[in-house]
């Protein structure tokens, strides 16, 4: 066979894999997920709502310390013997914790004289010394703090975010790994097992977790072993992961061309910079790059005309919205009081709320495609029919944010 073959063949057999899985899902029934079907899986607030009530001893579900002490073992990595009962049983754990700064930390969990602060980002982006801030607050509290970062897959924060703080001074934790396997070992506890109500829930977040990730675990080893199983699967596998980058990058170029071409026909806008450097780099390095398309806001005002944009950015999700401009590869400048006077008077939507040190207002334009974990509304973007649905749903959401271009 030839290498062409080979990779053609290997596509054949994951595909039948995943084929198998999805018909066993519907089988089983697990596509009908509570979690999955009202979006709370990727819901930050209610996410950590539910976190929140099982980690507390005296939570609704009547089974004391039980889920804390696993987590502090699997998820924090702490010996399960460092408290005593009593400890565990009078701590207590809170959600959007105030810090000095008026600022909120998600969920913060007191055990004796240990101050636990942990930050769960889903598809929120860093805001700047959010994390050194949290650390800074939390350390007053307890001097051996440890600030938590829990995202999808335990990437770590931003160099903003973080500012000085040494890599021992915050640790990073992830759904996919750290709490599937903590809700795992509450599900197989024997105290648990027998509390049907409880299992079947923690089943279902287990789940919905795992459709995050794209992927049951088992389905993964199975797919692993095909891979490992000859010479000519790895070769073959490995070329398609070497391509794979470049096939991600090309549709996310492929969609900011659509929006670009939608907004210069609806606003006669050209687009300032092109974003394939970004876009590349975003799936090679594995980190937000900030890939956009930028488009200058006629401004009659000569002091200010030229450094207002309407932008869209991609960090995990497509969002909108007005930035500074600074020039091409300056476009992330502090915002100035001048220019925030005249978008608050011109330029801002009432609806929005959304800003941050470098964004005047932004606003999601879609909350369905994951350009990071690239779930089922990302792959959708490879079919005809469905690409030019999801577009246009785009555009219409597009729609309510042109004003600035108009």
């Amino acid at each position: 066979m030839t290498e062409y073959d080979n990779i053609t063949k290997l596509i054949e057999d994951v595909n039948k894999i995943l084929l198998t899985e999805k018909a066993e899902r519907y089988r089983q029934g697990k596509e009908f997920n509570v979690f999955a079907i009202q979006q709370t899986d990727t819901d930050e607030v209610r996410v950590c709502r539910l976190l929140r009530e099982l980690l507390d001893p005296k939570g609704s579900h009547g089974q004391g310390d039980i889920f804390l002490r696993i987590f502090i073992e699997k998820v924090l990595g702490m010996d399960k013997n460092t408290f005593a009962d009593s400890e565990y049983s009078s701590a207590k754990v809170m959600r959007e914790e105030l810090t000095d700064s008026s600022r909120r930390i998600d969920l913060v969990i007191c055990i004796g004289s240990r101050y636990f602060p942990i930050e769960v980002k889903i598809y929120a982006n860093d805001q700047d010394s959010q994390c050194f801030d949290y650390y800074e607050y939390a350390k007053r509290r307890d001097k051996d703090t440890i600030l938590y970062y829990l995202t999808l897959d335990g990437h770590k924060p931003s160099e903003e975010s973080i500012r000085e703080l040494k890599d021992k001074q915050y640790q990073c934790i992830s759904f996919f790994e750290d709490i599937h396997d903590w809700i795992n070992d509450c599900i197989h506890n024997p105290q648990i097992e027998q509390i049907y109500s409880i299992r079947e829930i923690l089943i279902q977040f287990r789940s919905a977790i795992e459709g995050l990730n794209g992927i049951e675990r088992g389905r993964v080893m199975e797919i692993k072993d095909r891979i490992s199983s000859t010479e000519e699967t790895f070769v073959a596998a490995n070329i398609i992961a070497n391509t794979l980058s470049a096939v991600k990058a090309e549709m996310m170029c492929r969609v900011f061309e659509e929006l670009e071409r939608y907004i210069k026909s609806k606003t006669q806008t050209e687009c300032l910079e092109y974003y394939q450097s970004e876009a590349e780099e975003y799936y090679k390095k594995g980190k937000s790059s900030w890939p956009s398309i930028n488009f200058l806001i006629p401004i009659k005002d000569e002091n200010i005309d030229g450094k207002i944009v309407f932008r869209i950015e991609i960090d995990q999700k497509l969002y909108c919205g007005v930035c500074g401009w600074y020039g091409t590869n300056n476009w992330d400048g502090k915002k100035t009081e001048e220019l925030n006077a005249y978008i608050s008077e011109h330029l801002n939507p009432a609806h929005s709320k959304r800003k941050s040190s470098n964004w005047y207002w932004w606003e999601y334009i879609d909350n369905e495609i994951d350009f990071r974990y690239c779930n089922d509304s990302y792959t959708a973007l490879f079919d005809s029919e469905k690409h030019e649905a999801t577009l246009e749903r785009i555009f219409r959401k597009l729609d309510e944010y042109l004003v600035p271009l108009a």
